[in-house]
């Protein structure tokens, strides 16, 4: 979950905040995962846990850009899964 502290959520929103704003372009983050989250500065959508397979390959590929900010992970099949659908 993005409140669970290795997963990084808090340094993505932070670098996310110096983001350089023009005209109301900023960044959209829509993040995937249990949890709650309000972070000022930042706009965020909260799709919560995605289980079906097919739902989370949309997500993937609507993307422009996966970050994946975590600061312990065995082995983030993310990257991968991101990857094998466009992103």
């Amino acid at each position: 979950g993005i409140d669970h502290p290795l997963k990084g959520f808090e340094s993505l929103v932070a670098a996310l905040r110096t983001w350089p704003v023009e005209a109301g372009a900023a960044p959209l983050l829509v993040a995937v995962g249990a949890g709650h989250a309000t972070p000022e500065g930042v706009q965020l959508r909260l799709l919560g846990s995605v289980k079906e397979n097919d739902h989370l390959a949309r997500v993937y590929a609507a993307a422009d850009v996966l970050v994946c900010p975590s600061r312990a992970d065995n082995f983030p099949n993310v990257l991968i899964e991101a990857q094998s659908c466009g992103t």
